[in-house]
């Protein structure tokens, strides 16, 4: 059985999957956005586990969505969202 993490994941790389570089523009855009309108009817809460939990697995996180990014920078790019959640908080 799949984790539920990989559909949460893969919400916001489509989100994202056009875009040419994953700077602190849409860093700061994504975590905005998730925030505001939560995916998959989570709370704000549930959406930072779950993408601990993504990031906690090791398992590759680019696979499922293509996109132009290796899954290094998929990584990064998502523990920069993280970052940017908390700055964010209270929720």
């Amino acid at each position: 059985m799949p984790e539920f993490w990989r559909g949460f994941v893969n919400g916001l790389l489509y989100k994202v999957q056009f875009e040419r570089n994953l700077n602190n523009e849409v860093v700061d855009w994504l975590a905005q956005d998730i925030l505001k309108s939560p995916l998959m009817g989570m709370t704000p809460e549930e959406e930072y586990s779950e993408l601990t939990a993504a990031l906690r697995s090791g398992a590759s996180l680019a696979e499922d969505i293509p996109q132009p990014h290796s899954d290094v920078d998929i990584k990064e790019f998502l523990t920069a969202v993280l970052r940017r959640m908390d700055t964010l908080r209270p929720w």
